[in-house]
């Protein structure tokens, strides 16, 4: 595998997992969250979810390409 491409890949994957915690966090904390706040914040769960799942999908394809 190309160094380039696996500096990249590596980059991916570690966003994915710092964007992992904030929203385990967010996640696990979800009963004390104001009701008011909790559309809110599965909005933000399910951004956060949509991003990750691009970011791995995007390394997936690097990998792939590689390959």
């Amino acid at each position: 595998m190309d160094k380039d491409i696996r500096e990249l890949i590596v980059t991916l994957c570690t966003r994915a997992g710092m964007i992992m915690e904030d929203a385990s966090l967010l996640a696990v904390t979800m009963l004390g969250t104001a009701p008011e706040a909790t559309s809110a914040a599965l909005t933000r769960l399910q951004a956060d979810a949509a991003t990750i799942s691009a970011l791995l999908e995007a390394a997936t394809l690097l990998t792939a390409r590689d390959a």
